[in-house]
């Protein structure tokens, strides 16, 4: 029996990453959001970021294109565009590479950053999604590749499942304020901006909205996505402290290259209150935040193209 149930079980399990293989990109990993093409007669403004820039809520609603609807019927300014072309799993270093491949020659008005809690993971070396000790470069960051390549067949992938359910091992917890990557994240974002200021693009830095605070419910920490799925393999995990730390620590080196690089910042982890009614996990936003966070950022974005 089991010798015919197997073979359609891996077929099926080979199909579904020939499926993923069409979202594959050599050195993106996931294909990026491009342009087909823009208007010069708009002033666009390109998103970049991770998952909270690309993904909707519920209502096939993204806060980019609520952004430009706000404007539009508030400000009523017809003539702005803003594009979506954050991507799931996306760091800075991803940013980086698509805006010199993909979007630099477009040549947008407006560059709106917002990068984070990608960035922080990588620097989890120990996770399922990492393949040895940290890489400045990030290239030991698996990410979306990572069951991919450590479980390449159905055997494998039922071998380390079944090893889980039969002996599951307590994870040594990691507490720690160091997180190398926060070199890497700031040279990934000074880069992009020098490269943008060259071609006369301004570019607006955001800090990333979060649930993490001093004091978590119970329901809330188990919301957690970052902490109890992802920062966790190899018999380690990461403590809340950590990834607590961490996560201010990036908002902190956003606020600090808004200084240095002289560039507006929007402080929008500010701005959304931390409770399960805002978020969903770590990051990601109920449908209540698309709506207060579109309209926070019409507001800011208008003062700040007006001091242009």
């Amino acid at each position: 029996m089991i010798l015919l149930v197997y073979p359609v079980g891996e077929y099926f399990y080979k199909k579904r990453y020939r499926m993923s293989l069409e979202k594959y990109h050599t050195f993106l990993q996931l294909k990026p959001n491009i342009p087909d093409s823009v208007s010069d007669h708009n002033l666009n403004i390109f998103c970049l970021g991770g998952s909270t820039t690309e993904f909707k809520d519920k209502n096939g609603r993204d806060w980019p294109s609520l952004t430009e609807k706000v404007i539009k019927e508030r400000y009523k300014i017809d003539s702005i565009k803003f594009y979506n072309l954050g991507k799931q799993w996306y760091t800075t270093q991803h940013s980086l590479i698509n805006y010199i491949q993909n979007l630099r020659k477009f040549k947008p008005d407006v560059l709106l950053v917002m990068h984070n809690i990608n960035d922080l993971l990588v620097n989890a070396d120990f996770s399922r999604f990492s393949n040895g000790a940290f890489r400045e470069d990030y290239g030991h960051f698996l990410g979306p590749e990572a069951l991919m390549i450590k479980y390449g067949s159905l055997a494998e992938f039922i071998y380390n499942n079944f090893k889980l359910l039969w002996y599951r091992p307590k994870p040594f917890d990691v507490d720690t304020d160091y997180f190398p990557g926060l070199n890497s994240f700031k040279r990934n974002l000074t880069t992009i901006i020098e490269l943008a200021k060259l071609d006369g693009t301004k570019v607006i830095l955001m800090t990333q909205p979060n649930i993490y605070k001093s004091e978590m419910s119970d329901k809330e920490l188990k919301s957690l996505t970052m902490l109890n799925k992802e920062a966790i393999g190899d018999g380690k995990r990461w403590t809340y402290n950590t990834a607590f730390r961490g996560i201010e620590a990036y908002n902190n080196a956003i606020k600090e290259i808004a200084i240095l690089m002289n560039v507006p910042l929007i402080d929008l982890d500010k701005v959304v209150p931390k409770n399960l009614e805002y978020f969903y996990d770590d990051v990601h936003y109920n449908s209540i935040t698309y709506d207060l966070i579109s309209s926070f950022l019409a507001d800011e974005i208008i003062k700040i193209l007006q001091d242009r």
